[in-house]
């Protein structure tokens, strides 16, 4: 009786820990998110993603669990003027062999649309990604501080 369930439970954490890098190419780091403050409508989501691959591919959609916000959009901050404005991103984001991506404040960054909870200080969700090749990989996204979170994409 016990067996089966040391199996299940070993099936349940070898999926849970390929998340992120359950692809043989795209290697995924540093998702993260701030936390929002109650009521807030919107959110964002930054991560590093790097095509270890030999052919170049696109991240064209995302999508974020229904419990945490209505939509998950690409989105980049560009300079108008002497305005900073977002925009999304319909044409994704091609990702060369060999190149990183950097998604961070004032950046690229995965808006989160329709924020159904505040976004919490070690809480957890995930987004995913999808790919032209129908490759989909889901990344775990941590809740930092806003201070935290903006002296670590910093370092890049």
């Amino acid at each position: 009786m016990r067996r089966p369930l040391i199996f299940i439970t070993f099936i349940i954490a070898c999926t849970l820990g390929m998340s992120a890098n359950a692809s043989e190419y795209l290697k995924i780091t540093h998702a993260t998110s701030r936390a929002t403050f109650p009521n807030a409508p919107t959110g964002a989501v930054y991560m590093t993603i790097k095509n270890e691959g030999s052919k170049q591919t696109t991240l064209h959609e995302t999508d974020v669990d229904g419990d945490i916000a209505a939509e998950a959009q690409i989105h980049t901050t560009e300079a108008q003027g002497d305005m900073m404005k977002m925009r999304e991103v319909t044409e994704g984001i091609t990702l060369m062999p060999g190149e990183e991506v950097v998604f961070n404040p004032g950046g690229r960054h995965i808006m989160l649309m329709g924020l159904k909870q505040a976004l919490k200080v070690g809480q957890t969700f995930n987004v995913t990604l999808k790919f032209d090749d129908n490759q989909s990989v889901l990344v775990p996204v941590a809740v930092k501080d806003p201070e935290e979170s903006m002296s670590h994409h910093h370092h890049h």
